[in-house]
């Protein structure tokens, strides 16, 4: 099957867009953040800085090469 690069486009350029502000976001989050809020806003959860920036952009590339 032939790539359609022009369909592909917009979705790449989220995808690397996504990897991207993470790695810029990095050095500058805290080692363990919120990742998990109850219905008052509260932060009822911590997870490390991998979890919270990079869970994403994994789960996304991944279900993209799919």
């Amino acid at each position: 099957m032939k790539t359609n690069w022009k369909a592909e486009l917009p979705t790449l350029i989220v995808i690397v867009l996504m990897w991207g502000l993470a790695a810029w976001a990095w050095p500058r989050v805290p080692a363990s953040m919120p990742v998990h809020f109850n219905l008052g806003g509260t932060a009822d959860r911590f997870g490390s800085r991998t979890e919270g920036l990079l869970l994403l952009p994994v789960l996304v590339t991944f279900l993209y090469a799919l």
